[in-house]
């Protein structure tokens, strides 16, 4: 069996690093997974599995899915004068023609005599549109986030989604959201979940040498992990600290990750005065030593579709306290490793105002976290079976 996933970038993320776990355990299966990468930079590149091959798209795509992020770390310097370019041909053209025009040549000059068994978009959007344009009689779309917070081109279309086999969510409440819109394809609709390769987490928690980013061992330990930017609404840290006064000085918390709001967390912490108790610390190729060492993982996501940090939290034995949204009810509800609270700054205040002043709350989560485990094999079967179907 011979699939092809496309992915615009290897950069810090959940959909990567879920990505990255899939072609790790359907490789070890004996499925040749090809990768085909818009953009291909960014912090897991050399994370990729050595069974899978990689495809780089072409310069053109290259520039069109090259992100700041990527010019300013990764990229060669014609890729600037690339997007520069092609920023003036979206002006005459526009966008959507641009991009449609790039993934076509794309398609037809690389991929259409590839006898692939599926095609595979594992994010929203042109990945999706991708797929269409590839000869195959089996295409799949990952849907990762909650369908009615996606906007613009990464909504898709129906008739995008009629071309396709099966639409794929990782958690029944994404599911649902899309059924609401598309009643129509309810009949292609399948719930697969992620992978989760919890020996390698728990191997890769163990470093030799770890890094110690919590400074007061008398406090209680939180981290964060995720893009720094506005769907994990780590702003509300800083709040949320506000509110609990006092208690406030008996926290220590540590935010893991990159993004375009960083550099506006990091002045908000310090104008507040919680340099002491708050550390955005930037992005870690490897955050799992970092995460054994806190006492309570806390999601303060306005939405996820399902967030593997909860799960990967878990697997090192460490509870999560969860802003309320349907995919987290599926992974915490009336669990007794984790809290769900309202979503927002007011409910994450009087939920840790809780814990703080009950710490044999956190130890009775902490002891139940270290009994969770997860069906990986039953998720690759899942998605073999389809494909021959």
């Amino acid at each position: 069996m011979k699939i092809l996933f496309t992915m615009y970038n290897m950069e810090i993320g959940g959909t990567r690093r879920s990505l990255l776990n899939l072609l790790e355990k359907m490789t070890q299966a004996g499925v040749q997974c090809d990768l085909l990468l818009f953009s291909p930079y960014g912090e897991f590149m050399d994370q990729i599995p050595s069974g899978v091959r990689v495809l780089h798209g072409g310069i053109a795509m290259q520039g069109i899915y090259a992100t700041k992020q990527t010019l300013r770390r990764y990229a060669p310097s014609y890729l600037v004068a690339v997007k520069a370019a092609q920023k003036v041909a979206k002006k005459i053209i526009g966008a959507k023609r641009l991009h449609e025009h790039v993934l076509r040549a794309y398609a037809k000059r690389h991929l259409a005599h590839h006898d692939y068994d599926a095609i595979v978009a594992f994010q929203e959007g042109d990945c999706v549109k991708f797929t269409t344009y590839v000869p195959s009689s089996c295409r799949l779309a990952w849907i990762h986030n909650d369908y009615g917070n996606l906007q613009g081109e990464q909504r898709g279309t129906p008739e995008i989604f009629a071309k396709l086999k099966a639409i794929l969510f990782v958690a029944e409440g994404t599911r649902q959201t899309f059924v609401a819109e598309y009643p129509q394809f309810a009949t292609k609709m399948r719930v697969i979940p992620n992978i989760l390769p919890q020996e390698r987490i728990r191997d890769n928690a163990m470093a030799e040498h770890p890094e110690h980013v919590f400074q007061d061992l008398e406090r209680i330990h939180i981290v964060s992990v995720g893009r720094v930017a506005r769907q994990k609404a780590f702003e509300r840290i800083p709040e949320v600290m506000e509110r609990l006064g006092s208690l406030s000085d008996r926290i220590e918390w540590t935010v893991i990750g990159d993004g375009p709001d960083l550099a506006r967390l990091r002045e908000t912490i310090a104008a507040k005065g919680m340099r002491d108790c708050v550390h955005a610390i930037g992005a870690r190729n490897n955050p799992f030593p970092i995460v054994k060492q806190a006492d309570l993982y806390v999601l303060t996501s306005l939405y996820e579709s399902q967030p593997m940090v909860v799960m990967e939290s878990l697997t090192l034995g460490v509870p999560v306290l969860s802003t309320d949204f349907s995919s987290v009810r599926e992974l915490l509800g009336g669990k007794p490793y984790g809290l769900i609270c309202e979503n927002g700054v007011e409910g994450l205040a009087e939920s840790l105002r809780t814990l703080i002043e009950s710490p044999e709350t956190i130890h009775a989560m902490q002891q139940s976290a270290d009994e969770y485990e997860y069906d990986n094999e039953a998720i690759v079967s899942a998605i073999i079976d389809l494909v021959k179907r």
